[in-house]
């Protein structure tokens, strides 16, 4: 009875006294927060933040200025009122700077992170734009550059947040960007750090702040952003750091391993290798992977941040960025990976190499880095003289990976042909898949150096079109490439076949999945291809050809002959040797032959 008496005198006490005004509510916290720093004792300084009443203290001054930025924004269209009187003594005492100048210093340890806090609320829930007014950009740039400052650790997911706030901001106000450009863009600066963090949740974030950003630049923000190539070369360089070390520790078959236990979690099997992944926090799946397989996914998170990264509209900056990687990762790194001669000692490293870039090229979606990687592989140039020792001969990277392929007669008797088994047949077999995603691109650059300007001579291209003109619609097509495999399949020795009959179950299969793929082929060629008929699209192909005399026209014994160039010569050479090579080989010729 005595506890209800006691709160009816309170409130009537409260609804007869005047409220206090916002401006001393606010110097009261301010006071309250900063005793702490009045009081003589050593102790203190060695407390952590939490111990303390001041993350109260900033709670409750962030509350007092978004209740008065609510309560005014309803009469804000009405009366010509843009901040209160709360917030303007916020300003002229300039409390701003001073907790700013608190955030720098982190006393008490961990300070910094609640003053991190305090301002993210302020950006996000003012329905003021706060970052017009001078003095809080200037405190926000300072407490950007202590993000930077700090090594990612315990509070990196606080101060992400608070970069992230910005970035929103940004995005939603885009004339902001402009003056967050100044000063070297500190806020692109100081979100790379964040990649590289273990938490996926803090590099995802980071990531999507930064894609962001830079989508946001036209040209002459670009410009700024290349005058400082670091941040380009900083993200490069760790793909290279993190493909080292993978390379260093892992096999090809502990990463296939994975991915098919990647390929149960959802339908898109390497696609959810993406920021957004977060192992740790996968039901059921959080001790399913080793930590070396965790190594080669935090690789393929970054692989593919740096394939979006070469998407975006910027074309300049999209261009130089694709040109670094080329640089750094791909003629600086790989190459000498792929180069090494195949000895026994070397063929884990070639296959785990050709394995990791073949799935790079699958999971791959910008077409500039699509086009330095096909370019990278089919390139027939000779490289410098130190890579030409490690081969201890002059060879293109293009002639190894065809010679690594060609199982056919010449190598067979030439070599000991029990060397070929196990891993060197796995490694030819994940050679010629790492060709078969080149042509899945859609880009001319693969059919035309490899087969068109070999054949370009013959009169296949009349055929082709005739073949066009029969089959107009896919149905068509698709009977046409059935008639073809059956035809193939009858030509096929008794002993090779895994099916007897063409009316066993395992041939349906077969049919079906080549279906398939041409469908993927065709759709891949319609959409970028030229409309009209195969003449023209081969017509326009011959501005990429190189001049002189036709590539097919080479001599045996003083006599002319035609040549189909080393990839096709590739293929029929181990077509010719079908009898003695291995199933996976077989099948992986008539793949790339249909």
């Amino acid at each position: 009875m005595f506890g209800i008496v006691w709160s009816l005198i309170n409130s009537a006490s409260d609804a007869i006294s005047p409220s206090c005004p916002i401006e001393q509510e606010l110097s009261q916290y301010w006071t309250s927060l900063t005793n702490y720093y009045l009081q003589k004792n050593d102790h203190n300084w060695k407390q952590v933040v939490e111990v303390t009443h001041i993350p109260k203290e900033l709670k409750s001054i962030a509350n007092l200025l978004l209740k008065e930025d609510e309560d005014l924004n309803q009469d804000r269209e009405e009366k010509d009122i843009s901040i209160g009187n709360g917030f303007e003594y916020f300003l002229q005492n300039k409390l701003s700077q001073k907790l700013a100048d608190l955030a720098e210093v982190d006393v008490p340890l961990g300070l910094s992170s609640y003053i991190l806090i305090f301002f993210t609320q302020l950006i996000e829930r003012f329905k003021q734009n706060i970052l017009l007014n001078g003095s809080v950009f200037n405190c926000i740039q300072k407490l950007i550059k202590i993000c930077d400052q700090v090594t990612p650790g315990p509070y990196e997911a606080v101060q992400v947040d608070f970069l992230s706030c910005l970035v929103n901001k940004i995005q939603a106000k885009p004339e902001l960007m402009k003056l967050f450009a100044r000063n070297d863009f500190t806020l692109l600066k100081s979100l790379t750090p964040y990649l590289k963090s273990p938490d996926n949740r803090v590099s995802y974030q980071a990531s999507s702040s930064i894609l962001i950003l830079i989508q946001l630049c036209d040209d002459s923000l670009a410009n700024d952003i290349l005058k400082n190539l670091s941040f380009f070369q900083n993200i490069i360089d760790h793909l290279k750091y993190l493909y080292i070390d993978i390379s260093d520790s892992l096999t090809a078959d502990e990463i296939e391993s994975a991915l098919t236990k990647l390929q149960n979690l959802d339908e898109n099997d390497l696609n959810k290798l993406n920021f957004k992944l977060n192992l740790d926090q996968q039901n059921g799946h959080e001790n399913s992977f080793s930590v070396k397989v965790e190594k080669f996914f935090t690789f393929f998170r970054w692989f593919v941040f740096s394939d979006v990264l070469a998407q975006v509209k910027s074309n300049l900056i999209s261009s130089k960025f694709v040109e670094i990687f080329s640089q750094t990762f791909l003629n600086q790194c790989i190459i000498f990976d792929l180069l090494k001669l195949e000895t026994p000692e070397n063929l884990e490293s070639l296959l785990l190499t050709t394995f990791i870039l073949s799935n790079c090229l699958k999971t791959m979606t910008s077409d500039k880095l699509a086009f330095v990687l096909i370019h990278f592989i089919t390139s027939d140039s000779i490289y410098s003289e130190e890579r030409e020792k490690i081969r201890q001969k002059k060879e293109s990277l293009f002639t190894i990976l065809i010679n690594r392929c060609n199982l056919g007669e010449i190598s067979l008797v030439s070599c000991n042909f029990a060397y070929f088994k196990g891993r060197y047949f796995k490694l030819a077999i994940s050679t010629m898949q790492l060709f078969e995603e080149l042509f899945s691109k859609s880009c001319l650059d693969p059919f035309i150096n490899l087969i068109i300007k070999y054949i370009i001579s013959r009169n296949y291209l009349d055929s082709a079109t005739e073949l066009k003109t029969e089959s107009s619609n896919l149905d068509e097509s698709l009977l046409s490439i059935n008639i073809h495999i059956k035809n193939f399949t009858n030509l096929i020795p008794k002993e090779l076949k895994s099916c007897q009959a063409q009316r066993e179950v395992g041939f349906e299969p077969y049919i079906m999945e080549a279906q398939k793929k041409l469908e993927e082929y065709i759709k891949t060629c319609s959409d970028n291809w030229p409309e009209n008929d195969l003449n023209l699209a081969f017509e326009s192909t011959k501005m990429y050809l190189p001049e002189g005399p036709s590539t097919s026209n080479h001599f045996k014994d003083g006599n002319q002959v035609f040549f189909e160039g080393p990839f096709l010569s590739m293929l029929f050479d181990n077509l010719q040797n079908i009898l003695q090579l291995p199933y996976e080989i077989n099948l992986q010729v008539s793949d790339h032959l249909f």
